[in-house]
């Protein structure tokens, strides 16, 4: 798979209109500790997801424990968990990651290394009836 999904939930601080993303935490004592120190007026919206995340790993070769890469996903503003596998996968393919047709994902650091003519189609999110279209246009269903 070239993204999984993590096993517990992530926690988050809440919604914040001035924040570029919202930063997932592993825990809620990681969350509390670092809106302690950077953003005391979150404390009180700290929750756990609905669904634990979805992230994407390099699988390139590396220096990481098994001979890989190891670099994971993160976007211009810094975020990298995404609330679904196909969402995840749409995210990394437009910030160039490769995805082989055996699975592994080549992050931009690697993608020199991902087999020739070995690349995978990028999944197509199928679109949910009544959805808008970037045009404005609902679909149909």
């Amino acid at each position: 798979m070239p993204v999984k999904q993590l096993k517990e939930r992530c926690w988050v601080l809440g919604v914040d209109d001035d924040r570029d993303f919202d930063p997932h935490f592993g825990s809620e004592d990681k969350a509390r500790s670092y809106a302690r120190d950077s953003e005391p007026a979150a404390l009180p919206t700290i929750k756990a997801l609905d669904e634990p995340c979805w992230i994407a790993v390099c699988d390139g070769p590396g220096g990481g424990p098994f001979g890989v890469c190891d670099e994971e996903f993160e976007d211009d503003e810094g975020g990298g968990h995404g609330p679904s596998e196909a969402v995840t996968v749409e995210w990394i393919t437009a910030y160039q990651w490769k995805i082989a047709a055996d699975g592994r994902a080549f992050g931009s650091c690697c993608t020199d290394s991902c087999p020739a003519g070995a690349v995978a189609a990028a999944p197509v999110v199928a679109q949910i009836p009544g959805q808008l279209t970037l045009d404005g246009q609902k679909v149909a269903g």
